[in-house]
């Protein structure tokens, strides 16, 4: 078994579910837990915000700014990441507010039709003395060549990682293997996996991953992310440990920190039902649901239909306009059926 290196996004996908508003003693509670348990790598949010959720009521680790930075606890074992989705109107200087003694990693995160702006910042991000993982969200919407393209251009510009995101939990063992096996075959890099858990897979596309090459693995506590969340890090610690057989991790803080979530942050429990699975099946951003659940009400239209159709147009983020295709679609069958 390789080195594995375990990321925790709690923080910063987690904060999805409260829009960020974790309180101070929540912060640190979490912190020290993983802290505790010797987690690798502890995500504590976003610099310059989420590149899909636009909720504009949000706490700190949704922006994490110099103070949110400067009353971080110290860390005995872990390290600190941050995660930057660039835009077109996000400037390169951002980084430069980023306190590189306290925060030794930041993950440049970008889907592959806006790939080309993430290369700047992940080579201001190197060329400032940090550690940078490249993501590739939504790698369920492109080929495995085009997952190899990109994963060479992060080469040319000196990634750490190059992570590998389901941000839709569409995809299967057979699409994780393939992936990571070109890649590694053709590039020289390290890699990651980030998986979701609409479709029940995120730990075995997951384990999948980790045979195929990858070396860091994102989880959150309980699973906490938007949709189906996840992979639960409280399960894949111990899971690692066990197919490691090498005490790296401790389990008992993160069971407690886990179960501290729970009782305490949590309104309720992660689930996966309609909402998440029909996401999953049609490969669709999980916020999509909502609205086309909306159209499908109002219209009178089939919502798995819809799905389907929507599924076709490759929608990554969440697309408005996407969405009014596929309706004017449904029109114009419906006044073929009645002609």
């Amino acid at each position: 078994m390789k080195n594995i290196k375990n990321i925790d996004c709690t923080l910063r996908d987690g904060g999805n579910l409260n829009n960020w508003h974790f309180s101070n003693s929540e912060v640190e509670t979490i912190i020290t837990g993983l802290d505790q348990a010797k987690i690798d790598i502890i995500e504590i949010g976003y610099k310059g915000g989420s590149s899909s959720n636009k909720h504009r009521d949000v706490g700190a680790a949704a922006r994490c700014d110099t103070n949110f930075i400067e009353k971080l606890p110290s860390l005995e074992n872990s390290m600190y990441a941050i995660m930057i989705s660039p835009n077109s109107k996000l400037k390169l200087n951002i980084i430069d507010e980023i306190d590189k003694k306290k925060i030794r990693w930041i993950r440049i995160a970008s889907y592959p039709k806006n790939v080309s702006i993430a290369f700047p910042f992940i080579e201001y991000a190197k060329s400032h003395g940090f550690k940078v993982s490249m993501n590739l969200m939504g790698a369920s919407k492109i080929s495995p060549s085009e997952i190899l393209k990109i994963a060479q251009k992060g080469k040319s510009s000196d990634v750490d990682l190059f992570c590998i995101a389901d941000s839709f939990g569409s995809m299967i063992p057979e699409q994780i293997k393939e992936i990571f096996k070109l890649v590694l075959e053709n590039v020289n890099i390290v890699m990651g996996f980030h998986g979701h858990n609409n479709l029940g897979l995120a730990l075995t596309n997951t384990l999948t991953a980790i045979d195929a090459g990858a070396t860091y693995i994102d989880t959150s506590l309980n699973g906490m992310a938007r949709g189906a969340g996840n992979l639960p890090t409280e399960q894949f610690v111990p899971v690692i440990t066990k197919i490691d057989r090498i005490s790296k991790y401790q389990n008992q803080p993160i069971l407690e920190t886990a179960e501290y979530l729970l009782e305490e942050v949590l309104d309720q429990p992660m689930r996966i039902a309609k909402a998440e699975i029909l996401c999953g099946i049609n490969d669709l951003h999980y916020y999509y649901f909502d609205i086309i659940d909306k159209v499908c009400k109002e219209n009178n239209y089939d919502l798995y239909n819809f799905a389907e159709l929507l599924s076709k147009k490759t929608a990554t983020s969440v697309d408005k306009e996407k969405v009014d295709e596929v309706a004017k679609i449904i029109e114009r069958e419906k006044l073929k059926y009645e002609n």
